[in-house]
């Protein structure tokens, strides 16, 4: 089974043609996704961010999220200080650190994490 761990921007990729095959594996039970606790938090806070959505829609994306069934991990400040240190924000250094961790690719869409993060890939090269 392939094994990865997702950030918001390589999750919400899922619903876009560049994303869908990755999505399919997960749904077909071939994907093990594994992302930090505040997975769920970090994508509502993408979506309010970007797009017009009201707080009923984000509740039921939130349950949606939860439902989900990824891997859920503690990041530790420990983990995540040398990533910070280059400059990444709170959120990105809790996905990089889990990704050094669990030795998993990074799936993201964030041109900055592809360019900088070994084993970083676009949800339509994973």
């Amino acid at each position: 089974m392939k094994r990865v761990v997702l950030d918001p921007g390589g999750f919400l990729a899922w619903f876009a043609v560049d994303g869908r095959p990755l999505r399919a594996e997960y749904e077909a039970g071939a994907l093990e996704v594994h992302v930090p606790r505040s997975f769920g938090l970090d994508v509502l806070e993408r979506i309010a961010r970007e797009r017009s959505s009201g707080a009923e829609d984000l509740a039921r994306l939130a349950d949606d999220i939860e439902r989900l069934g990824f891997r859920e991990h503690d990041v530790s400040p420990v983990d995540a200080a040398p990533h910070l240190q280059r400059g990444r924000t709170a959120s990105q250094a809790a996905y990089v650190a889990l990704s050094v961790r669990l030795d998993l690719p990074l799936i993201t869409d964030d041109a900055r994490l592809l360019g900088s993060v070994p084993g970083a890939r676009r949800p339509a090269d994973a």
